[in-house]
């Protein structure tokens, strides 16, 4: 009797120490799971870093500060605004060309977005230094962007503002959808020409303004459509009658 209580012990012994064994294995392979690392953006580099005697990412930092000066943002502003996704620094001609990418997500609007500047020849601009869009005299979606992210949008939802251009231009049944959403450039203005020959944009502190593209259907078989743009902030609004297709 004695002896099968001892095997029963034994036999009890052997599965708790498999069971802790088992549970041990567990626990080292979840510790060996690598967390999920915060999103990071994709830099690009190569011999433009040996012309400027930067990096990529000391010129990626550097726009991101000069980015939260021309906008007034603070760094959680910042974070909760805007996700960097790429940053590069290519040659081009006899120069050197710095491209940011980067989302914007303000209440429901959302969009991409991409800055691009030349850093001079030679390339001697150093990160702290990078030229503004608003400052620019050229055509051209040149240096860091202006994006107005402090006033409220005039509307809760990009239903409300589809409802309000339908209502303002009397076009019910016309199948009216928004088919994009965005930040308007600078150079997205009128322009004017500088004494010396370049031409400057009449936007000029008006630029980054959020914005919809609209379109519609008025008559397919006649091939009548319109499209138009609504400022979220302003509410004012574009509007163009356009063919349906081009042929």
């Amino acid at each position: 009797m004695n002896q099968k209580k001892n095997i029963s012990l034994i036999v009890l012994a052997v599965v708790l120490l498999c069971v802790i064994g088992y549970f041990g294995l567990i626990k080292k392979q979840i510790s060996r799971v690598p967390l999920t690392p915060s999103p990071n953006p994709v830099l690009i580099g190569g011999e433009c870093e040996q012309k400027t005697g930067f990096t990529v990412a000391a010129y990626q930092e550097g726009w991101k500060e000069i980015f939260k000066k021309e906008n007034n943002l603070s760094e959680p502003e910042f974070s909760d605004y805007i996700t960097v996704t790429e940053a590069s620094l290519l040659p081009i001609g006899n120069t050197c060309e710095l491209s940011v990418r980067y989302k914007i997500k303000k209440d429901w609007i959302s969009t991409e977005r991409q800055d691009r500047m030349v850093l001079g020849v030679p390339p001697t601009i150093s990160p702290n230094n990078l030229p503004k869009e608003h400052g620019t005299e050229t055509i051209g979606r040149i240096g860091v962007s202006t994006i107005n992210l402090h006033d409220q949008l005039s509307f809760g939802s990009n239903k409300d503002a589809l409802n309000f251009f339908v209502k303002k231009y009397n076009l019910s049944n016309t199948n009216a959808k928004i088919i994009g959403e965005d930040f308007s450039y600078f150079w997205d203005g009128k322009y004017t020409t500088n004494p010396d020959g370049t031409m400057k944009s009449q936007e000029a502190g008006e630029g980054g303004r959020a914005y919809v593209i609209i379109s519609g259907t008025i008559n397919l078989a006649q091939n009548k459509c319109y499209r138009g743009n609504l400022f979220l902030m302003s509410k004012e609004t574009t509007y163009d009658d356009a063919p349906c297709v081009i042929n």
